[in-house]
């Protein structure tokens, strides 16, 4: 009985410890996380507007929802940033992805205001992917980013010097 409530305690105290290991958003660390993936991801400089009904899977679902995603089909108005600076604006139909941890789901809201994101290239079109931890995120002002993105581009990854220098947008 003593061990099986020593194994009970250690797995719920994983539990609530992955729940809780949350890192504040960084840009540039999301940049070396998405260059060491095999899918291919894009820098926008956008906003969008859902193209209808949002169910906020955060109030909508009571229990656990591991494993669980919620897409909102938008239109999505921005510019892609390459090492040379932004293409053309361009103006498209994107999904935003939303998956689930236990009971937290990333969040939907409108992007009126463009904000510098990563889109996700598929068969199908571009994807946003919002996570449990990725909502209600502190950006550094766009024009101190984009320089620094740039460089992450040519040189295929973010510095460590970089990254630390802008944690402290929180």
């Amino acid at each position: 009985m003593k061990t099986l409530l020593a194994c009970l305690t250690l797995f719920l105290s994983a539990q609530v410890a992955q729940a809780l290991s949350c890192l504040p958003y960084n840009i540039l660390r999301d940049f070396n996380d998405k260059a060491d993936q095999a899918e291919a991801y894009v820098i926008y400089l956008a906003s969008y507007r859902s193209k209808g009904f949002v169910l906020d899977p955060n109030t909508e679902n009571d229990g656990p929802l591991i494993g669980i995603e919620f897409t909102v089909a938008v239109d999505l108005e921005g510019r892609a940033l390459n090492k040379h600076g932004f293409a053309a604006p361009e103006r498209f139909d994107a999904t935003i992805r939303m998956t689930c941890a236990a009971h937290w789901c990333g969040g939907y809201a409108d992007v009126t205001t463009p904000e510098l994101m990563f889109l996700r290239k598929t068969d199908a079109g571009y994807v946003r992917e919002v996570g449990p931890c990725d909502g209600y995120t502190a950006n550094p002002p766009v024009e101190e980013m984009v320089p620094i993105l740039q460089k992450c581009l040519r040189r295929g990854a973010c510095s460590e010097r970089n990254i630390k220098r802008f944690d402290r947008f929180r």
